[in-house]
């Protein structure tokens, strides 16, 4: 444009208008929207789902070098008729409360999730999906969670709507109802919340097979999510408790190796059916871009952050195998950007770092002591949360929490 009077007379149009010359008194100037940077590009974190989550615990994943902590929040499935939201009040709102203080001043941020909303029923089957108070709950449950957290937010880092969204009579879809109940939670969160991350989990369970179909919700501070423990024949070799996953039967066999041929998965092969995979041949680091590719797909089209809310190999699997799984998996999130939280941190000793790599345990059994020197394992997860250069972490303190814990306990004198 080269007339400087039409410049100038454009410029000063654009002024009137901005100032609301020329607009109805009842029209509405609309917002600005945040920058695209502000809206889309959080600093990448990395840290764990937390089992524990008292101040001293926080200052140590601070002293690892973790920047998240995953928390799992839970229902009260003892109300009595008409006091839902009363034991509510009194559990889950206190237990969220209580967390995000503990993590005050630690540089440790929280991701708050919940696994349901709907006392007795089996957030797994279609009845969950179709309950009648269904909506009612996750929205008013999430309403005030941002209303009594408000105050907190700084040390928030997400809200993760539900944790592995999972309808069985719809899988390899995710539950239908989800997306849309997502929506309204949303916004119900925004009535006090205008800025906090929304971490959104479209599901099947903790699968990519959602990314599939998924359109981007409507709001700018979306992190999108999924969780990785393919296959579960690796990852979960004897474990016997499989609740609360999408595994219906327990991974009792031990000795697996990674990578994994399919053909020794004896058929159990619903994570390819899931993933649309029916040609893998093997679980390696190249089968991990593969049942990611939808995420990245939908990724790289709507410019969105991504967040592996769950990743994690059981303690006794094959030592080099572990690692080398763990690796790949971290390894793969640091190429895409991805922000992550270990699968866990003074949790079930089955996925703590703080315990050894021998099988010396089983359901039922007492808890296994601890070594008295960090595992490999240990080390590399130490390792790689070296990349948040969080001011806190302090290798030489963790070691030597570690040889307390493993140092012999004197047995107390009778009386």
């Amino acid at each position: 444009m080269s007339d400087p009077i039409l410049r100038t007379a454009l410029a000063l149009a654009a002024v009137l208008l901005s100032a609301g010359c020329g607009r109805s008194a009842d029209v509405p100037v609309p917002a600005t929207p945040p920058s695209p940077a502000q809206e889309q590009h959080p600093v990448i974190t990395r840290g764990f789902n937390f089992g524990q989550r008292d101040a001293a615990t926080f200052a140590d994943a601070a002293r690892w070098g973790a920047t998240n902590a995953r928390v799992h929040l839970r229902i009260p499935h003892d109300a009595p008729p008409g006091r839902y939201w009363q034991r509510f009040e009194e559990t889950t709102l206190k237990d969220a409360e209580a967390a995000v203080a503990a993590a005050h001043g630690t540089g440790v941020k929280v991701v708050l999730t919940l696994g349901s909303f709907v006392p007795g029923a089996d957030r797994d089957q279609h009845e969950y999906w179709a309950h009648p108070d269904l909506a009612e709950l996750t929205i008013g449950a999430w309403r005030r969670l941002a209303q009594r957290l408000a105050p907190m937010r700084g040390d928030i880092l997400g809200y993760d709507l539900l944790n592995e969204p999972l309808d069985r009579s719809v899988a390899p879809r995710a539950p239908v109802e989800w997306r849309q109940l997502a929506i309204r939670t949303i916004a119900a969160i925004r009535e006090h919340d205008p800025d906090t991350w929304i971490i959104f989990e479209p599901g099947p369970g903790g699968t990519f097979a959602g990314f599939f179909d998924l359109e981007p919700l409507p709001d700018a501070r979306v992190m999108y999510s999924a969780h990785y423990y393919f296959p579960h024949q690796f990852t979960h070799q004897g474990i016997h408790n499989v609740k609360g996953t999408e595994l219906t039967k327990a991974q009792t066999t031990v000795g697996i190796r990674y990578p994994l041929a399919v053909g020794e998965l004896g058929g159990d092969t619903w994570e390819l059916a899931f993933h649309r995979l029916p040609d893998l041949a093997q679980f390696d680091r190249a089968a991990i871009a593969r049942i990611a590719a939808p995420a990245l797909a939908f990724q790289a089209r709507h410019r969105v952050p991504f967040y592996l809310g769950e990743f994690s190999a059981v303690r006794w699997a094959p030592h080099d195998d572990a690692l080398r799984y763990l690796r790949d998996l971290i390894g793969f999130c640091e190429e895409h950007g991805w922000s992550w939280s270990y699968h866990g941190f003074r949790e079930f000793n089955g996925w703590s770092l703080e315990y050894g790599d021998d099988l010396d345990w089983i359901q039922g059994m007492r808890m296994p002591p601890q070594p008295a020197v960090l595992t490999d394992r240990a080390r590399l997860v130490l390792d790689a949360l070296a990349a948040n250069r969080q001011p806190r972490r302090d290798v030489p303190a963790v070691e030597a929490r570690q040889a307390a814990l493993g140092a012999p306990r004197r047995e107390q004198a009778r009386p």
